[in-house]
């Protein structure tokens, strides 16, 4: 699912230093995801949970249509 919209892009397992929200989820269902559908460049990247944190708003359709696979491609 991933793949099809961020064909550049593959989803691994991997240790997050920090937390997300998903956290909070996980008690309650074993399908919670851990992966932001956002692409973002080295700036934006050193922004994360700083002062002025940002991303690109043209790169926001990439999330939206990752969700929405997400949404029709559930089973």
């Amino acid at each position: 699912m991933v793949e099809n919209v961020f064909d550049y892009a593959v989803a691994v397992p991997f240790i997050l230093p920090a937390g997300t929200d998903a956290r909070h989820f996980t008690y309650i269902c074993d399908a919670v995801i851990h992966f932001a559908p956002i692409d973002i460049d080295n700036q934006q990247y050193s922004s994360v949970h700083n002062e002025n944190e940002n991303f690109s708003i043209d790169k926001l359709s990439l999330a939206v249509e990752f969700y929405k696979e997400l949404i029709k491609n559930y089973k």
